[in-house]
């Protein structure tokens, strides 16, 4: 087998697997670019000599990629992306060498290697550290970000064991293309007849048949009933609207009593709008934290602020006669300064009679440095340094996790009530919470819908509300559930439990939309078990690569 010794050959290799990729996702979304795009790296991997070399370019190459991809989180911090890029960059380079490695010591078929140190490398850093960075992830490629998009059949397979199982299939291709470029393809046989190898046949085999089964199981999963049922779980899920404002992020940084004022206005203005539709909403959902103040009860009782909104809130939804699910501040526990010393980013629903739904959602899944300071909280000199030099914000903003998996039930002309999840912000990236939101510890649906409540002000360009989008329909596949977005600066939208997108408001405009919800009783198989199958899968890869120890040396 030719070798790859050179530096150029290397970055070269990387170089284009990183285009194709970065053309894969939104805002360019070439998605057919995904299937080829770990061609070069794969081929890299079993050719490269030298594995030290592998792994420093791929750390460089991928650490630029991440830069580039998410160069939108530069709006909280210019050194943002660099810090993203150097932790993710080397995720890419432990994928790169564990597949170099596992191929020079057992020379298995790309097919199926590729696909479980790629996909089992995502699954990882998608909950590690401090909760992981699920964001583009290979299979996210092949979801919609458009209105009126169905999600086709590949994407169906998410309701299985999770998105990575569609970025398994998608990965299967390049481990083929690979097997084909590094492989001798034909074998000497009887009477001078030349043959295919075993195992290249294996691999075609092997890929043809995983493809059309997950072809056939995504188009019976669109086109089967969704077991819908009127008089229990299923049928017409009332009507939702959402309103998505267009408030700068810097009118909550800085706030100012004024500007608030004007924000809220536009925001009732907008609700009125929306309340007017026809048919009729059922439910209307603000964004993320849009109110300027907590809305709790022990907030309401304790600080001024809380006094001033949340009567209006309830006199807004009794006007309207529409409940009204939104997005808020939790105070509590106040110090001898009287300032809350518990915090949390919340969900509250206010009945059509103004009455305050006893529960709220307090979001559990927190965002590091976003929204609490792992590392440098527990030593007061580095904590004061992040938030004097670093922090958008001078003072100590972190929140509390949530811990209650809350559902909202809300009275539907259609039927008795729509039981609704509020994952919030960036909560929806993460397919474990969600599934927890949504399903119980039995596997049983606790909800009929996703409401996702989201504030992007912070962020702008780089297609970031087009990939946000494109997970969002992972969330509604994977637990057979609809999904209503309501967004700050966009994309709200709607999405279907076949992933198919409804109506979208455009991002940075103000404005509403509406649709109804189809429920699916239908229960997922990820719902019911979870990720645990890719769990597996990343053992087994770890295993490999330590049995790689205990094997000789195959490649000279």
């Amino acid at each position: 087998m030719l070798g790859v010794h050179s530096w150029r050959a290397h970055v070269i290799h990387l170089l284009l697997c990183a285009l194709m990729l970065a053309l894969s996702f939104p805002p360019v979304g070439w998605w057919v670019l995904a299937y080829f795009a770990l061609t070069p790296l794969g081929v890299l991997a079993a050719r490269s000599r030298r594995g030290g070399r592998l792994a420093l370019c791929s750390f460089v190459v991928f650490c630029l990629w991440w830069m580039f991809m998410v160069r939108w989180v530069s709006g909280v911090h210019p050194l943002a992306p660099l810090g993203i890029g150097l932790v993710l960059g080397a995720y890419a380079a432990a994928a790169v060498w564990a597949l170099w490695w596992i191929q020079h010591h057992y020379r298995s078929a790309m097919t199926m290697t590729l696909p479980m140190v790629w996909i089992s490398t995502e699954y990882l850093r998608g909950m590690f550290p401090m909760g992981g960075f699920a964001w583009l992830s290979l299979g996210h490629t092949q979801a919609p970000c458009t209105a009126g998009s169905d999600a086709g059949w590949i994407v169906q397979c998410a309701d299985l064991f999770g998105e990575h199982t569609v970025g398994f299939l998608v990965a299967m291709s390049s481990g083929l293309l690979c097997d084909l470029l590094t492989r001798p393809l034909m074998r000497p046989g009887q009477r001078g007849l030349r043959r295919i190898r075993k195992t290249i046949r294996a691999a075609l085999l092997l890929w043809a048949g995983t493809l059309t089964a997950a072809l056939i199981y995504g188009h019976t999963r669109i086109t089967q009933s969704p077991g819908v049922d009127d008089s229990t779980s299923g049928g017409g899920g009332g009507v939702v609207a959402v309103v998505q404002t267009n408030v700068p992020q810097d009118n909550k940084i800085h706030r100012d009593d004024d500007q608030d004022e004007q924000d809220f206005a536009a925001m009732v203005e907008l609700t009125r709008q929306a309340a007017a539709a026809d048919p009729a909403p059922d439910l209307i959902v603000w964004p993320e934290t849009m109110v300027p103040s907590a809305l709790n009860s022990e907030a309401v009782a304790v600080w001024s602020r809380p006094r001033l909104y949340h009567p209006r809130i309830a006199d807004l939804a009794r006007q309207l006669q529409t409940p009204l699910l939104v997005g808020a501040a939790s105070w509590s526990d106040p110090d001898d300064l009287g300032y809350p010393t518990f915090r949390a980013n919340s969900a509250f629903l206010y009945y059509a009679d103004g009455q305050r739904a006893e529960t709220r959602y307090d979001k559990q899944h927190l965002v590091p440095f976003g929204e609490y300071l792992p590392i440098v909280n527990r030593i007061q000199w580095l904590k004061s340094l992040f938030l004097n030099y670093i922090s958008p914000y001078d003072f100590d903003y972190s929140i509390h996790p949530g811990r209650k998996q809350t559902v909202f039930e809300v009275p539907a002309s259609s039927r008795r009530t729509l039981r609704v999840v509020t994952p919030i912000c960036y909560e929806d990236v993460a397919g474990r919470v969600v599934r927890k939101l949504a399903y119980d510890d039995h596997g049983r649906k606790r909800a009929d819908a996703i409401i996702n409540l989201t504030n992007s002000a912070w962020y702008t360009g780089g297609g970031m509300r087009q990939q946000h989008l494109q997970i969002a329909v992972f969330r509604s596949i994977e637990n057979r559930m609809p999904t209503a977005r309501a967004v700050n600066t966009g994309l709200s939208a709607f999405i279907d439990s076949t992933g198919r997108i409804g109506p979208i408001i455009a991002a940075e405009q103000a404005g509403t939309a509406s649709a109804t919800l189809n429920l699916d009783a239908r229960i997922s198989v990820y719902g019911t078990v979870g990720a645990w199958p890719v769990t597996c899968m990343a053992v087994l890869t770890g295993a490999l690569i330590l049995g790689g120890l205990f094997r000789p040396w195959k490649i000279k």
